[in-house]
């Protein structure tokens, strides 16, 4: 082996870092300083979660007094469903545990909806026109057969 060859492997690795380097600069420059219609896009998605939030606003702020008796029985929904649950896969299976769950499911299924309607009939009044139609598309939307499930939050 002569000493060309470590310089000239030397000159090669030296040749390719300086590639990479050049690549990678140019893409972050790239990204930096070109066009970006993502931006664009995430501007215009913000501006409409806002537009979506402030024609939400009257009936969240008129429901607000509601919240803590419209989540009490969320929570009671929630609880009689796990009741459902747990009687199903219970080993031994007890029928009459199962129909003792339902039930239950049944009636806080009722009072949720009685507790509902009750701060609607107490909203609904006070909202302008235009918040009223914006909350009867989105009672049909909500009503669909096989609308996807709303995230919980």
């Amino acid at each position: 082996m002569t000493s060309l060859e470590p310089r000239r492997l030397v000159a090669i690795g030296l040749a390719l870092s300086l590639l990479l380097n050049v690549f990678l600069l140019g893409f972050v420059f790239a990204r930096l300083l070109g066009p970006s219609p993502s931006r664009h896009e995430h501007r215009t998605d913000r501006e409409a979660i806002m537009e979506r939030r402030a024609k939400r606003g009257p009936m969240r702020a008129m429901l607000r007094e509601h919240r803590g008796a419209l989540r009490g029985k969320r929570k009671q929904v929630r609880r009689a469903r796990r009741a459902v649950r747990d009687a199903l896969v219970a080993d031994p299976f007890e029928p009459e545990r199962l129909r003792t769950a339902l039930s239950d499911l049944r009636q806080a299924t009722h009072d949720a909806q009685e507790a509902l309607h009750g701060a609607l009939l107490e909203t609904v009044p006070k909202l302008s026109p235009e918040a009223r139609a914006e909350l009867s598309r989105a009672h049909r939307l909500w009503s669909r057969p096989g609308r996807a499930r709303r995230p919980r939050r």
